[in-house]
């Protein structure tokens, strides 16, 4: 999915973790101190699962970044270090 970013674009990044997730800790420290809604699944499992199936990954960290109308704008599985970058900047 390749999608331009920009601080309009933006309303919200959701980012599912797992405990113990090295992937999972190396993706919330390059996100540094964005604001982000953190589900982890041990703690939501429900909710983490049906985030992760709703586009197509089974394995932690997803990231989901929103758009104002709630709309998933893009995604991905794993820790991504030129995806995490995109986000930063356009903000």
């Amino acid at each position: 999915m390749s999608i331009v970013l920009d601080k309009t674009t933006i309303a919200e990044v959701k980012v599912i973790t797992r405990p113990s997730c090295q992937p999972c800790k190396a993706t919330l420290r390059k996100f540094g101190s964005y604001d982000l809604t953190i589900v982890d699944s041990a703690i939501n499992h429900d909710e983490a699962i049906s985030l992760a199936a709703s586009v197509g990954y089974a394995s932690a960290p997803v990231v989901l970044v929103y758009d104002q109308e709630g709309t998933i704008i893009d995604h991905w599985s794993g820790f991504n270090p030129d995806r995490i970058n995109a986000v930063l900047a356009a903000n």
